[in-house]
């Protein structure tokens, strides 16, 4: 999943970078399939800017990714905030438009403890990628 740029991390630190490039498309995968079932509109019972938002997902979760990949620092800031933001833009709308369901509230919970995952591993990952690519061995 992570390619060349990896392989001279341990297993450990290609798990979870792998992991992360995982959910990102897997997120990816969810505002594409979104928009492909029900179009731009997909999101109209939200309010106009939390509506661009999850459509701008749909380029920043694989943007993410892709700098993941790459191994740049840019991906792991651009994840973390693409997780957090998108944790509580889902937790504003379940529990203040009161927008989905009960199995909103579970992916919710999926959510955050993603979010939560990937501040965690930050600080773990954040020394073996890099600020440009001719940096990376």
């Amino acid at each position: 999943m992570l390619g060349q740029r990896w392989t001279t991390e341990s297993t450990w630190v290609r798990i979870c970078g792998g992991l992360l490039v995982v959910v990102l498309l897997w997120g990816t995968l969810g505002h594409v399939i979104d928009l492909l079932a029900e179009g731009v509109l997909v999101y109209d019972a939200a309010p106009a800017w939390l509506a661009g938002y999850w459509i701008a997902l749909t380029a920043l979760d694989p943007a993410a990714a892709a700098l993941v990949i790459l191994r740049r620092r840019t991906g792991l800031v651009l994840a973390a905030v693409v997780l957090v933001t998108d944790a509580a833009a889902n937790g504003y709308a379940i529990h203040v438009l009161e927008l989905g369901g009960a199995f909103d509230a579970l992916g919710l919970t999926a959510t955050t403890a993603v979010a939560a995952a990937t501040i965690a591993i930050l600080p773990w990952l954040w020394p073996r990628t890099e600020t440009h690519n001719r940096d990376v061995n």
